[in-house]
């Protein structure tokens, strides 16, 4: 019954160093590497023609890994208001020229077997890829931040832009996020 992917372990490594990302990727070091932007593709793709890209994923709050055990990440209501006060189809739309999806981690489309659409999902679980920033603002008050809070994020550089985009959104709702 259960198809749900149960995976033993994920290392997910940090390279700072593009040159280094690329060759990791080129001698099969690493299976995966996240935060291409076009360029690169092009440069990849022409040393390795064999090498396969999946379409961009729309950054969500769900690629955003905070320490969950550490305030405020550590109640469920800011996680929660974080996404809400992402416009996710906005962001597919305008800066991914619609060629992403909203949620598509831990498997993209292409993942076949394991991948589920946002979709067909539960709608508790779409609801909060819904863009609802008044909402948002009702779950930091309850969790105890009703004028926000300060956050960073650590980043790629070829995030800055998406990263950027979404403290926007964060602003909108109290929270000031530094990149």
């Amino acid at each position: 019954g259960n198809r749900l992917p149960n995976l033993d372990t994920v290392k997910w490594l940090i390279i700072p160093d593009a040159s280094t990302r690329h060759a990791a990727l080129r001698t099969s070091k690493i299976d995966i590497l996240h935060g291409l932007n076009a360029e690169d593709r092009d440069v990849l793709l022409k040393t390795n023609p064999k090498l396969q890209f999946s379409r961009d994923i729309a950054t969500s709050v769900t690629l955003l890994f905070a320490r969950l055990d550490k305030k405020p990440f550590n109640d469920l209501r800011v996680r929660q208001a974080l996404s809400l006060a992402i416009d996710y189809p906005a962001i597919v739309k305008n800066y991914y020229l619609g060629e992403a999806e909203v949620l598509a981690y831990p498997f993209p489309p292409e993942f076949k077997d394991t991948y589920i659409p946002l979709a067909e999902l539960p709608e508790p679980t779409r609801q909060l890829f819904g863009y609802n920033p008044e909402k948002a603002k009702q779950l930091l008050a309850e969790a105890g931040y009703p004028k926000g809070f300060k956050t960073g994020v650590i980043c790629y550089s070829t995030y800055v832009d998406i990263l950027s985009i979404i403290k926007d959104y964060w602003a909108a709702i109290g929270v000031d996020l530094k990149i």
